[in-house]
This record gives C-alpha cells, sequence and structure tokens, in this order.
C-alpha cells in the first residue's frame, strides 16, 4: 500500500542529507515504495525562487535562468512589476520528466 510522507510522519534521521530536507520543507513529497521521479508531488500554489532551487537540488541562480532561456526548465508567472514564482505543477512536472540515472 502506498502512502504519502509527510514531515509529520518522517521523522528526520541523522542519514537524512539537507538537500531532502529542504525538499521536504519546500512542500517536496515522495509516495512510499516507488522510485518513479513521476511520483513527486508539490504543495499546490506557487513557488519563489529560493523553493524552487531547494526543490529541484539547484544552487545556481544563473543556471536556473539559463535553463529557462534554453527551454529547458519552465518559466516562471509574474506576480508584479519586480516579482515571479513557478507554479508547483509546472516545476512537479519538470522533475517528473527527469531520468532516474542507474534505475532499475
Amino acid at each position: 500500500m502506498e502512502r504519502a510522507l509527510s514531515q509529520q510522519t518522517a521523522p528526520h534521521s541523522a542519514g537524512t542529507c539537507a538537500a531532502a530536507s529542504a525538499q521536504r520543507d519546500a512542500g517536496l513529497q515522495r509516495l512510499d515504495g516507488t522510485s518513479s521521479v513521476t511520483q513527486v508531488q508539490l504543495r499546490p500554489g506557487l513557488l519563489r525562487r529560493s523553493e524552487v532551487q531547494q526543490v529541484i537540488g539547484l544552487k545556481s541562480k544563473s543556471t536556473l535562468y539559463e535553463m529557462m532561456k534554453d527551454g529547458r526548465f519552465p518559466r516562471p508567472v509574474k506576480l508584479s512589476e519586480r516579482a515571479v514564482a513557478w507554479r508547483s505543477e509546472d516545476v512537479a512536472a519538470w522533475i517528473g520528466s527527469r531520468t532516474i540515472v542507474g534505475g532499475n
């Protein structure tokens, strides 16, 4: 039986890496018993750039913007004259489209 993991049901352990913790904090959830990236779910709504970087594991802001320019990452929506955010469903779809390295 699959059930969604959340911060309440998945306690932090000494072996938990910082990236996994950041992903949980940004609203990322994985379903138990799967290795498929397509099972990733983000909290509904909009994600600011720092949250997007945490969720996708990318440290470089310039790389994110280069990926958008090249069409390799979804573009954000404009919130105001100087603020943008990404739709969580667009980011989740992008994550789901990634190939699992060394997957069986």
